[in-house]
């Protein structure tokens, strides 16, 4: 069984980057092209910039959007855009999403949190889709 140890989360601080609706973006396998810019464009300090960067021009191994992202969260961390929790923590993990008009539902917590430094995590699915229509998503 796998031991699940809690851990000091980054956060955002608010007071240097405002309406957390202007550094946080969906999962980048939502995000096309055109979306991707505009949230560059609407701060810089856009969770997307470490999740899903743009490329540029002259792009080559250790100089492009990795390295770019990389140095990135490291200047985040330095100036305080992005600020550890006080205490380690367990987090709940939950995701809603559509297929075919059907909403399902995936949430992996924790049981136990705050009792122990380990927890088995468990998960729960409400209206799972089969198996042969999963592997088809």
């Amino acid at each position: 069984m796998p031991e699940i140890e809690p851990f000091r989360a980054l956060r955002f601080d608010i007071t240097e980057v405002g309406d957390l609706s202007d550094v946080v973006c969906p999962p980048y396998d939502v995000i096309d092209p055109d979306f991707q810019k505009r949230l560059h464009e609407k701060s810089p300090h856009n969770i997307v910039r470490l999740e899903y960067g743009m490329e540029a021009p002259g792009d080559v191994a250790g100089n492009d959007k990795y390295s770019r992202a990389a140095a990135s969260l490291v200047e985040w961390i330095r100036s305080g855009v992005l600020t550890p929790e006080p205490q380690a923590a367990f987090y709940l993990y939950e995701q809603e999403y559509d297929v075919e008009g059907q909403k399902f539902q995936r949430r992996v917590s924790s049981p136990g949190c705050g009792s122990s430094r380990s927890a088995r995590a468990k998960s729960s699915r409400t209206n799972r889709p089969s198996a042969a229509r999963r592997r088809t998503v």
